[in-house]
């Protein structure tokens, strides 16, 4: 997940890669074109078991918690 930090976080890239990849990926472009943040995939329900449930779970990555 590729996010913007001065747009609290915005959500502009994503990555899917496995089985099921271009399934998954079109319900993200969907919350990206809809200008979806980090925060708005952290208040997804995960579904279980999936390969999207990864997405909804990620931890943040390359920002300390005073930076979130």
């Amino acid at each position: 997940m590729i996010c913007v930090k001065s747009q609290m976080l915005k959500v502009v890239g994503l990555h899917v890669v496995g089985m099921g990849a271009d399934e998954m990926i079109q319900g993200f472009g969907v919350a990206m074109k809809m200008g979806a943040t980090k925060a708005d995939f952290d208040n997804c329900v995960a579904v279980h078991p999936t390969a999207a449930e990864e997405v909804v779970t990620l931890p943040p990555w390359g920002l300390s918690h005073k930076d979130l």
